[in-house]
Order: C-alpha cells, then structure tokens, then sequence
C-alpha cells in the first residue's frame, strides 16, 4: 500500500478509530488520543502487511486493539514488580548473603552454557534483543533459555 491510499483509507476510518480507542480507555480523553496515535504510527509502519481488499478499519482496530492490550499487560507487569515484597529476599547477615551468591553461582556454573549464558548476560543488564543479536539466536529461543534457567535455579535451590 503506497502513502497516498494509506492516508485515503487512514482518513476515512479515523472517526471509528477514535470511538474504538474511547470505548477501550473507558472515555479518558487522553488516554485514547495517544492510543490514537500509537495506532495510526505502527499501522503506518506495517502498512506493507495489510492485504488489499480486505477491510482497513477491522486491519486497523486490530492493531489498535493489541497496542491497548501489549499496554495493559506492561503495566500489570510493573505494579506486580512494585509491588514485590523484596524484604523476603533481604537478609541483614552480610555472610549468609555472600553464601546464598556463593550458592547461585556454584548452581549457574552446573547449568549448561546455553542456559547459563543468556541467563548472566541478562543478569548483566542485557536486552533480550542483545542478547539475542549477540549469541545469533531468534529473541523466543533466548527467552524461553532465561526462563528455562529460571526455572533450574529454583529447583535446585529448593534442593
């Protein structure tokens, strides 16, 4: 689809696009301007997927749709981990901490490399698309190792 037609069939569904980003922030203004926005940009950049002759606006509330949801999930996500009680994994004595390190490290060290490795990159601060472009392995292949490793850690802890 070329910018023109974008713009042409973006324009004549911009109305129901803004009732539909109403209808899924419960009204705040704000809120659905920006879903508005986010929508018409990533719709924008995918334009090369949509299939000519198909409906444009159900292609374009997808998208709308999904943003709103990937949006959602994020937050949960971050109430969750403010939420944490990290006090349960504090502890005031400076050695039994240095040998709860010393515990993990000795489990990491048992894991094999392609678990253990993206798990200490991602420990490090890595994204998981750095980490992913670093050991040239597809982004779901790194997450479900980190996970996998996760995983392992608690097991063998419970032990």
């Amino acid at each position: 689809m070329n910018d023109t037609t974008f713009l042409i069939e973006l324009q004549n569904v911009s109305n129901k696009l803004n009732s539909y980003a109403m209808y899924l922030t419960q009204g705040r203004t704000e809120d659905a301007r920006e879903l508005f926005q986010a929508t018409v940009v990533r719709a924008y950049i995918k334009r090369k997927y949509f299939t000519p002759g198909t409906r444009f606006d159900l292609w374009a509330e997808r998208i709308m749709r999904n943003i709103f949801l990937n949006e959602r999930l994020a937050a949960q996500r971050r109430a969750r981990m403010e939420n944490a009680d990290y006090n349960y994994y504090r502890t005031d004595d400076a050695a039994d901490a240095l040998l709860e390190f010393r515990d993990i490290a000795r489990i990491i060290a048992k894991l094999p490399p392609e678990f253990s490795t993206p798990l200490i990159m991602y420990a490090q601060g890595h994204k998981y698309c750095e980490i992913a472009l670093t050991l040239g392995l597809p982004l779901s292949t790194v997450k479900n190792r980190i996970r996998a490793a996760r995983l392992l850690l608690k097991k063998a802890f419970k032990e």
